[in-house]
């Protein structure tokens, strides 16, 4: 009765919830599959999570590889890192992205590009 009345009131919006949450962690760099898990944890409908993801990616053309690009930024992976890397640190930054929930052809978009200038180039690219 009091949470009818909480949502009839307008203090509990799951659309809004959601919304909320996946643009907040698309910028923080999360994959699709990071931002279902979590939402789903709060009970979000899975027509919600679709919606609000579709939402914090309309400003986009392919938000899963502008989070993949945020990601290897903040962990320094990539392009973003501080030093040449050889193939077991490369296998280390695909093994990152891959725990993060993106796919294996994302984690390779991303570490195939030289350098920073070339990541931005894509997200410049990538942005409606």
């Amino acid at each position: 009765m009091v949470v009818d009345d909480c949502v009839s009131l307008g203090y509990v919006d799951d659309s809004a919830f959601a919304l909320s949450r996946a643009r907040s962690k698309r910028r923080g760099g999360r994959s699709a599959l990071a931002i279902r898990r979590s939402l789903q944890e709060h009970a979000i409908d899975a027509d919600l999570v679709d919606e609000a993801l579709a939402a914090a990616d309309e400003d986009t053309s392919d938000g899963e590889l502008v989070a993949a690009l945020r990601h290897a930024a903040r962990r320094r992976l990539g392009p973003y890192a501080t030093r040449p890397g050889d193939e077991t640190t490369r296998q280390r930054h695909l093994a990152s992205l891959a725990r993060a929930g993106f796919s294996l052809g994302i984690a390779r978009q991303v570490l195939d590009l030289e350098d920073v200038d070339a990541a931005e180039r894509l997200v410049g690219e990538l942005h409606c």
